[in-house]
């Protein structure tokens, strides 16, 4: 992230702010459209809990009030992409190597 967005500052956000139930609520309180996106997003529990992180930054670092129904929120999720387990990763060696732990010597 720090490579591809150097000009953004990052910040480190406790585990309180990340709430997958305040996140439902705020989309449900500030999306323009809560209903379509409330399917796509329901099982989502980290777009939920990123959101609420987000809002709750908002709230208390650029002192933003949103109104009911004035946030355009679009979901799009992730077609056409494998997703992989962690073990997955390490037997196939795409990040070290197995053998000695090389990273230059991984996929």
């Amino acid at each position: 992230v720090k490579n591809e967005f150097s000009f953004v500052r990052i910040e480190h956000r406790s585990r309180k702010h990340w709430d997958e139930l305040r996140g439902l609520g705020h989309l449900r309180h500030y999306a323009l459209d809560p209903a379509a996106l409330e399917k796509d997003v329901e099982e989502k529990f980290l777009c939920l809990a990123a959101l609420c992180c987000l809002i709750d930054y908002f709230w208390e670092h650029e002192a933003t009030v949103f109104v009911k129904g004035m946030l355009r929120i679009k979901f799009t999720g992730a077609h056409g992409v494998l997703l992989l387990d962690p073990a997955s990763v390490r037997n196939l060696e795409l990040l070290r190597s197995l053998r000695t732990g090389d990273p230059k010597e991984s996929l």
